[in-house]
C-alpha cells in the first residue's frame, strides 16, 4: 500500500481530509519519496541547503577506533549557590532542610555531576 491508496474507499469528503493531510505532509517533507518525480522535487529541495558533513566525519574509520565518545554532559546548567538555594527553598515554600538531608543531597548532586562528566573516581 501506498501513500496514494490510502484515501480509496472512503466516502468523499473523508477522502478530501486524507488528500489534503497527505499533500500537507509531502509540503512539509513528511513522506518518503515514492516515484521518480517525487524523489526528484526532494533532491531540488535538499539541494537549497549546505548538509556538509562536520570535518570530524570525514574519516568514519577515525571515529570508529576511537571508541565511544563520552557525552559533553548537561547543556545550559547554571551554577550559583545563592540562586540554587533561593530556588531550593521557594520549591519547598520556605520550609527548612534537615542538615543531614541537605548534605545527602549535595553529595547526590556531586555525584550526579561526576558521573556525567565521566570523572568517576573508583
Amino acid at each position: 500500500m501506498t501513500i496514494r491508496d490510502i484515501g480509496t474507499g472512503l466516502d468523499p469528503d473523508d477522502a478530501n481530509i486524507v488528500r489534503s493531510l497527505v499533500a500537507a505532509l509531502r509540503n512539509y517533507g513528511l513522506l518518503f519519496p515514492e516515484t521518480e518525480a517525487d524523489l526528484e522535487a526532494l533532491r531540488k529541495r535538499v539541494e537549497q541547503f549546505d548538509l556538509s558533513l562536520p570535518s570530524q566525519l570525514d574519516d568514519p574509520m577515525q571515529l570508529l577506533m576511537r571508541g565511544r565518545v563520552r557525552r559533553a554532559g548537561s547543556i545550559g546548567h547554571y551554577s550559583d549557590s545563592n540562586v540554587e538555594g533561593q530556588l531550593s527553598q521557594a520549591a519547598r515554600e520556605g520550609g527548612e532542610i534537615d542538615p543531614g538531608v541537605q548534605a545527602q543531597m549535595k553529595k547526590d548532586r556531586n555525584d550526579a555531576e561526576e558521573a556525567a562528566s565521566g570523572t568517576d573516581a573508583q
